[in-house]
């Protein structure tokens, strides 16, 4: 039992994902007001893309330049592992991500929330509060899998590391 208690939060980040693609199917079906607000909203979110994309190719040359420093300092001190830098990068790629997705989450809902604000004001903080737990829920989820991926590489490191010793 001991050792399949590890899956729990597996299983829980994926019932975690499943839910967060439920909500955010909601979110889209909601009223997203008049023809000028989707097209406001429509050109918020090519330019909040496009600045992430701009970013990420900036963030790309940094985790590069910072992984081979990563990767000399692993060498030369005993101490490290050279495993820092898969962690670095899966955290760099993760955190990309969950920035993407976020801004994705964000610029769907802003036409939205305008619309439900117009309506009532208990339609506009139902609306809000399921927007802000799906941004919440994706990080969460997001960096549970960024541990899970770097305890399991650790862990079969250090047990075929213990191998080889014996």
């Amino acid at each position: 039992m001991e050792q399949n208690v590890i899956y729990i939060p597996l299983v829980l980040s994926v019932i975690g994902l499943v839910y967060m693609f439920i909500r955010a199917s909601w979110v889209k079906k909601q009223a997203s007001g008049s023809e000028r607000m989707q097209e406001i909203s429509k050109a918020i979110k090519e330019g909040a893309l496009a600045f992430l994309n701009a970013e990420y190719r900036l963030l790309l040359i940094f985790v590069i330049v910072a992984s081979v420093a990563l990767f000399g300092i692993s060498i030369a001190v005993d101490t490290t592992s050279w495993m820092i830098v898969p962690a670095f990068v899966f955290g760099a790629f993760f955190s990309a991500l969950a920035g993407n997705i976020g801004m994705r989450i964000a610029t769907d809902a802003n036409a939205r929330t305008a619309e439900a604000a117009k309506t009532s004001l208990p339609k506009l903080f139902k609306f809000l509060l399921v927007v802000e737990r799906l941004w919440d829920l994706e990080l969460q989820v997001l960096q549970f899998w960024v541990d899970f991926i770097i305890y399991v590489l650790g862990w079969t490191i250090y047990r075929s590391r213990r191998f080889i010793l014996q």
